[in-house]
C-alpha cells in the first residue's frame, strides 16, 4: 500500500485505510462494522480512480 500511495499520492489515505484493515482481517481479529465499512468506502474510491492499470 505504501508503494501504491507513493505512486499515486492522491489514493494515499484510501489505501492507508485498507492496509490498516488489511492485516487484523487477514490474520485473524477482524474489523468492526464501522471499520468494514470504511474499507469498502476506501475500496470504492480506489477503483473509481483514474489510476493507469498494472
Amino acid at each position: 500500500m505504501r508503494r501504491a500511495a507513493q505512486q499515486w499520492p492522491g489514493l494515499a489515505a484510501p489505501l492507508a485505510t485498507l492496509g490498516a484493515a488489511y492485516g487484523p482481517v487477514r490474520y485473524g481479529g477482524g474489523v468492526s462494522s464501522v471499520e468494514a465499512d470504511q474499507a469498502e468506502q476506501s475500496a470504492q474510491v480506489v477503483l473509481a480512480s483514474d489510476k493507469p492499470r498494472i
